[in-house]
C-alpha cells in the first residue's frame, strides 16, 4: 500500500527499521490520519517475521505485554520490535514501564512509539527517544496524488474539510453530513439561522462511544468552523460560542466515551445567541 506525503520522514523510518543504526527507540510524532501508523506497521511487517513484532495500544496491559515480549530473544529476525500506538495517551505508570525498557535494554529489541502530540510524553521518556521523526499533514500536490490513486471521483467537500489528512478524507468520502455539519456550526456561531439550534446535526447524532475516524472527523470539522470565525470582530457572545464549539471538539477526542449528542446540547446549543 502506498503512503503519500512526508517523504523525508518515510526515509528516516526505513533507515531505522532496515539498517543496523544502533537506534533502539524511535518516536513518530505528528497529526493523526496522515499515515504514520500505516507506514511503520507495513515497514516492520515487511522486514520482520510475525513472531518478532508486537503491536500494542496505550493501555497498562499493553505495557506489561511489551515488557514480557522484550524478555525473549528474536525468533526469526535480527531484533524484536514493539509498536506502541497512542503513546501520548499513556498513563504515568505505563510511561514509567516503557522508560524502564528504554533504560534497561533486554536483548535485541527496538521500541517505536506513535504520538499525535509529543508534548504529552513525560520529559524523561521523551529524552530517551534516540530518533524523533515528525510527520505533517499532506501538501496540496500530495493530496492530489493520493486522491488520484483512489478508485472513486474526488469528493471536493471531503477534501476541503479533511485538512490534508488522507485517513479523514476517506472517513468523509461520499458523506454530505460533514459539509452540513460545517454549515450548521457556522450558522450557529454567527447567529444567522436560529432554527439550527433545535437539534444536533446528523453527523453528531450518529456518533457512537469510543475513538473512531468519524468522531475525529466531527471534531475536526467543528474546529475548522470555529476557527473560520475566530478572527472576526464580534460581540462577546460570538467569542463565547466559539470557545464552546472548540471545547466540544476537544472533548470528542480526549474523552471518547462521552455522549456526543448530549454534550452538543449542553455546551453548543445552550451558548447564548
Amino acid at each position: 500500500m502506498d503512503i503519500f506525503g512526508n517523504p523525508g520522514s518515510q526515509a528516516q523510518i526505513l533507515e531505522a527499521v532496515r539498517t543496523d543504526t544502533g537506534l533502539r527507540t524511535v518516536l513518530l510524532s505528528g497529526p493523526s490520519y496522515v499515515g504514520k501508523r500505516a507506514f511503520i506497521l507495513q515497514t516492520l511487517k515487511a522486514y520482520l517475521e510475525e513472531p518478532d513484532l508486537l503491536s500494542v495500544d496505550h493501555s497498562m496491559a499493553g505495557a506489561r505485554d511489551a515488557s514480557f515480549f522484550c524478555s525473549s530473544a528474536p525468533v526469526f529476525s535480527s531484533y524484536r520490535a514493539i509498536l506502541v500506538d497512542g503513546a501520548d495517551q499513556l498513563s504515568d505508570a505505563a510511561q514509567d514501564a516503557y522508560l524502564r525498557l528504554c533504560e534497561e535494554p533486554r536483548g535485541a529489541s527496538r521500541i517505536f512509539l506513535i504520538a499525535e502530540d509529543e508534548g504529552h510524553l513525560a520529559p524523561a521518556l521523551f529524552s530517551r527517544m534516540e530518533n524523533v521523526t515528525r510527520w505533517s499533514t499532506l501538501r496540496p500536490s500530495e493530496m492530489d496524488s493520493f486522491i488520484e490513486s483512489q478508485p472513486v471521483t474526488e469528493d471536493v467537500e471531503a477534501r476541503r474539510l479533511c485538512a490534508g489528512r488522507p485517513g479523514l478524507y476517506l472517513a468523509m468520502l461520499g458523506k454530505p453530513e460533514y459539509a452540513e455539519l460545517y454549515s450548521h456550526a457556522v450558522r450557529r456561531l454567527d447567529g444567522t439561522d436560529s432554527s439550527c439550534v433545535l437539534s444536533a446535526p446528523d453527523a453528531v447524532r450518529a456518533l457512537k462511544s469510543g475513538r473512531s475516524p468519524e468522531r475525529d472527523a466531527v471534531a475536526l470539522v467543528c474546529r475548522k468552523a470555529a476557527l473560520s470565525l475566530a478572527g472576526h470582530v464580534g460581540h462577546a457572545g460570538l467569542h463565547f460560542r466559539i470557545r464552546c464549539l472548540l471545547a466540544f471538539s476537544s472533548l470528542l477526542t480526549k474523552v471518547p466515551s462521552t455522549n456526543a449528542e448530549i454534550h452538543w446540547q449542553s455546551t453548543v446549543l445552550w451558548a447564548p445567541m
